[in-house]
């Protein structure tokens, strides 16, 4: 990872058919933040995930109780957050 750039991945659930909401949010994320970005990755993985890493840490995820699936304006918040802790760019 370069120093100042982030790693990015989003888990999704492919069963569950969050391809399509996992690509829309990669895609927004990189519209607005890709030269910050050092890596984006899309990860299947099991039933019901949905989960939004920055450095393999966990800043957003989905939730049954109550409902809520992470949201496009809400990463791209999370990682203006990010910048401006590490003051980059």
């Amino acid at each position: 990872m370069t120093k100042d750039k982030l790693d990015v991945t989003i888990e999704y659930c492919h069963t569950c058919g969050d391809d399509l909401r996992a690509a829309w949010i990669a895609g927004e994320v990189l519209l607005h933040h890709g030269d910050y970005i050092n890596n984006l990755k899309l990860l299947p993985s099991g039933h019901g995930k949905f989960n939004i890493y920055f450095n393999d840490e966990v800043v957003l995820e989905h939730t049954h109780n109550p409902h809520h699936w992470p949201e496009a304006r809400e990463v791209t918040e999370k990682l203006r957050e990010w910048k401006d802790r590490r003051s980059i760019g």
